[in-house]
């Protein structure tokens, strides 16, 4: 017996040891550093300031990813009267297939057809919902995100917010000159596979969500579908 526990302990040792070496981690390992991250990457991009972490919003975000997970409805949360204004991505994907940088990178994707402007006359095709879930990421003024991700259903679901929130009629997304550096991403090989979806609301009564459908941003090629939505105010 004393050499089997000694043998389960050199086995356990080795896995760890392995994982360290690798620099491998679970696919959600640290999952809202990871979120935020992704998001600030992108932001230093656009020129604009990170984001901070904010618990509340997290706090907020879990509570509707689990109903939505849970429910099998991909709609954005109601306005709470009295309650400050908040911006909202949600993305929907397969589970246990991709990581929080392949769902951050469904609403980065949109970059490709976004063009410097007011909002909303940010879309080279015109259509505003073809980039809000990019221009909420990186709207300048933004500077607070909390997000949460539900697993309750057939359905993974990834919510985060954002306060103040973005695309606001009326406003630059980058809110500072639009002649600072903006490096473009090179467009995402399309798959044969369900495409995402995203949405994305600015937290206003007048906002009207719409259902969009995105990009494909598989995570190593692992096979899976996901949907995302981007804010429209």
């Amino acid at each position: 017996m004393p050499r089997l526990i000694d043998r389960t302990a050199k086995i356990a040792f080795l896995a760890v040891a392995a994982t360290l070496l690798t620099g491998a981690q679970p696919r959600l390992g640290n999952l809202e550093s990871r979120l935020l991250a992704s998001h600030n990457r992108e932001r230093a991009l656009a020129g604009v300031p990170p984001l901070r972490w904010n618990a509340e919003l997290a706090r907020g975000a879990q509570d509707w990813a689990d109903h939505l997970s849970s429910t099998g409805r991909f709609e954005h949360s109601p306005n709470i009267p009295g309650r400050p204004p908040e911006g909202e991505n949600i993305w929907g994907g397969t589970p246990g297939v991709f990581r929080p940088e392949a769902m951050v990178d469904l609403w980065i994707s949109e970059k490709e057809d976004f063009v410097p402007g007011v909002f909303p006359a940010n879309s080279r095709t015109g259509r505003a919902e073809d980039v809000s879930h990019y221009t909420q990421l990186i709207w300048g003024r933004s500077g607070e995100i909390g997000c949460g991700l539900g697993q309750r259903g057939g359905e993974e679901i990834l919510v985060c917010r954002y306060s103040a929130p973005g695309n606001v009629k009326g406003r630059d997304p980058f809110a500072q000159d639009w002649q600072k550096a903006f490096v473009r991403r090179p467009a995402a090989n399309q798959s044969n596979l369900k495409l995402p979806l995203a949405m994305s609301a600015a937290g206003f009564a007048a906002v009207s969500s719409a259902l969009i459908e995105g990009r494909n941003i598989f995570d190593g090629g692992s096979e899976g579908s996901l949907r995302s939505s981007a804010p429209a105010s």
